[in-house]
């Protein structure tokens, strides 16, 4: 038996192993997308947050300015919290 203690996740090869915890968080902001009704907002989420791509290249990409981009993502945030503290209220913690 092999005891490791370690908080990283099991890595083979290029896969990396999530943990439940992780795994757990993936599904939670997964549900929490299905219920946002603007998908741009979405994806500037999953960019800049979750993917941490450049914002300058996501500017380019969405052929918007960068100025604009933090723009959309401060209204993105706010629906997102928005649609956190309904499924709160109505599922609990």
């Amino acid at each position: 038996m092999i005891d490791d203690n370690s908080k990283e996740p099991l890595s083979i090869g290029n896969l990396q192993v999530i943990s439940n915890e992780g795994l757990t968080a993936s599904v939670d902001i997964e549900q929490l997308f299905c219920n946002m009704s603007n998908k741009r907002y979405i994806n500037v989420i999953r960019k800049l947050v979750l993917e941490d791509c450049e914002p300058d290249d996501l500017a380019h990409e969405m052929n918007i300015t960068t100025a604009n981009l933090y723009n959309i993502k401060r209204r993105a945030m706010a629906q997102l919290i928005l649609v956190a503290i309904k499924d709160i209220r109505e599922y609990g913690k």
